[in-house]
């Protein structure tokens, strides 16, 4: 289960916009998983993800898997997954989001939908 990231509004986008998720994952006790995380609907790498309003402009945002967001997170592919061990019941991953510096588009409403792939 993961819960929505969200950004919220931003006048400019002169400085990073930084906001946090959960992602919360059950496994058997013992057993090794991975989590990775899609590109989104309008994205093509974990470093290339936007989100986009009706119109079609575009916003660009990262996720990480550390509060410093130094490390990215992306596909079990990319070698930019997340390894655990299963405990039996729910573990939580904190998503670490961040709308970095850019030219600012249009006012509206941005979204993308990423998809989250726990492989064991």
């Amino acid at each position: 289960m993961a819960d929505d990231l969200d950004f919220g509004s931003a006048g400019m986008l002169d400085q990073a916009v930084d906001a946090t998720s959960r992602i919360r994952v059950t496994c058997t006790a013992g057993s090794s998983y991975n989590v990775g995380i899609g590109y989104g609907l309008h994205g093509n790498s974990a470093n290339s993800r936007h989100m986009q309003d009706p119109a079609g402009n575009l916003v660009a945002y990262h996720l990480y898997r550390d509060s410093a967001r130094t490390l990215g997170w992306g596909q079990l592919a990319d070698g930019l997954a997340l390894t655990a061990a299963g405990s039996g019941t729910a573990q939580t991953f904190t998503v670490h989001g961040r709308v970095p510096p850019q030219n600012t588009p249009p006012p509206g409403n941005y979204s993308d939908t990423v998809v989250v792939t726990v492989t064991y």
